[in-house]
């Protein structure tokens, strides 16, 4: 008797744990529509922000060594040469990173959305508003790049790059975002990782299908069980099964996000035709349950 009252005790916690934690997820507040991308970091540095770190190293190192190279002792000026030898060692490391990396990358994106009718955005902001669970803060670098936006075959579409890392790993995406109605509800769909079983066993709870293959492929996360039922029929996941690990989708804020492990500039084309064709597999069902609207305005829009 006192071990089956023990049991039913710890059951009741479990279940109670489960409660608040699929409570957080679905009541957990989205960002602000004018959400500057500052805020929803924490303490979270983007690259552009880490660049003025290392411009800021190198001038205080500058500022220290001129003065003690031009009245210091002899010992002062040996400090000298190693305070400047460190800060052109800073400066050139920048510089490479800059002029060979993400100059070069920024400039065959811009040229790759050219030929798709697509033009550079001005800002990344609006794209970190929308609240997509990818962009979640994490990691102790992320950073929002190349974003582009236009029509490209009649769709409004945008696309951009996203990389988080911290002080073991770095991931980076190739993003598409392709339009939806605005009525519908968050849904997340991505991977299963060793995290996420973790999550699972400490009873953090997400959507479960009548396929059990697919249940241990995916974690899925909807604030609809409903909506994310409806969408994954038996076509929709057999065509998730079929794609490469590591693609993920998710619709938010009336937009679906395709991603995809990175690819070059003139890849991305075909980030924007995954997220058509997930799109394009959501049932008639979905529409007749959760009715289209008007699409909302992007996030750096204002209001009418």
């Amino acid at each position: 008797m006192e071990v089956n009252t023990l049991t039913l005790k710890s059951q009741a916690t479990l279940e109670g744990a489960r409660e608040r934690a699929l409570a957080f997820r679905v009541c957990r507040p989205h960002p602000p529509a004018r959400l500057k991308p500052s805020a929803a970091r924490g303490g979270r540095v983007r690259t552009r922000t880490a660049y003025r770190l290392v411009f800021g190293i190198f001038a205080v190192l500058l500022v220290l060594a001129v003065p003690m190279a031009l009245t210091g002792s002899d010992e002062d000026r040996r400090s000298a040469l190693g305070l400047l030898f460190a800060a052109a060692v800073v400066a050139g490391f920048w510089w490479l990173d800059r002029e060979f990396r993400v100059k070069p990358r920024r400039m065959a994106s811009e040229d790759a959305g050219a030929r798709l009718g697509l033009r550079p955005s001005g800002d990344d902001g609006w794209v970190r508003a929308i609240g997509f669970d990818l962009l979640r803060p994490r990691g102790t670098l992320q950073d929002v790049t190349n974003v582009l936006e236009g029509t490209w075959n009649g769709e409004p579409v945008a696309t951009f790059e996203f990389r988080w890392a911290n002080e073991d790993l770095e991931r980076r995406y190739s993003c598409a975002l392709v339009r939806v109605p605005a009525t519908w509800p968050r849904l997340a769909i991505e991977r299963e990782t060793g995290l996420t079983r973790l999550a699972r066993d400490a009873g953090i709870a997400d959507v479960q299908t009548e396929w059990e293959e697919f249940n241990r492929a995916f974690r899925v996360w909807s604030a609809d069980t409903r909506f994310a039922t409806a969408v994954l029929d038996g076509r929709m996941m057999e065509w998730l099964m079929a794609r490469p690990p590591g693609d993920g989708f998710e619709i938010a804020g009336g937009w679906v996000l395709a991603s995809t492990t990175q690819v070059q500039p003139w890849e991305v084309e075909s980030v924007i035709r995954t997220a058509l064709a997930f799109r394009e597999r959501i049932s008639s069902v979905v529409h007749s349950l959760f009715p289209s609207e008007a699409a909302p305005p992007r996030p750096d829009e204002p209001a009418p």
